[in-house]
């Protein structure tokens, strides 16, 4: 499957966060990929992802470096992880968070988590 990755920074990283990982999976890799998008997660990887325990830290969200930008990209990368949402909150609904530049990059990690239901459907179309 290609994949699309904003920069060479992004795709440097989330190459290295790879080889980095316990395990490549689905997980990491639909973490990885959208942690990526962002300079600032990028930056911050430290703040968002615990490498010894392998999980992701929810007070990222609300370090000082976040920007809306990230932030979105945070709540999207730790709902693939594990289905995080915030408790009574629009902010992670995809009504909100695919509104957004960062949405094709979503379609993107959407199919690196979920590459066997996230695939090319035209040619399973008929012709009408």
């Amino acid at each position: 499957m290609k994949i699309t990755f904003r920069s060479q920074e992004h795709y440097d990283f989330y190459k290295d966060m790879l080889k980095q990982s316990p395990t490549v999976d689905s997980y990491h890799q639909g973490l990885f990929y959208t942690l990526g998008i962002s300079t600032d997660c990028r930056n911050h990887i430290d703040d968002l992802y615990d490498k010894k325990t392998d999980r992701i830290k929810i007070e990222g969200l609300d370090k000082g470096w976040q920007t809306s930008g990230s932030r979105e990209i945070t709540l999207f990368a730790f709902n693939l992880w594990n289905n995080f949402t915030l408790e009574d909150s629009k902010e992670t609904t995809p009504y909100n968070l695919f509104a957004s530049g960062n949405a094709p990059y979503f379609m993107e990690a959407l199919k690196v988590k979920y590459p066997d239901f996230c695939h090319d459907i035209s040619k399973e179309r008929s012709e009408r």
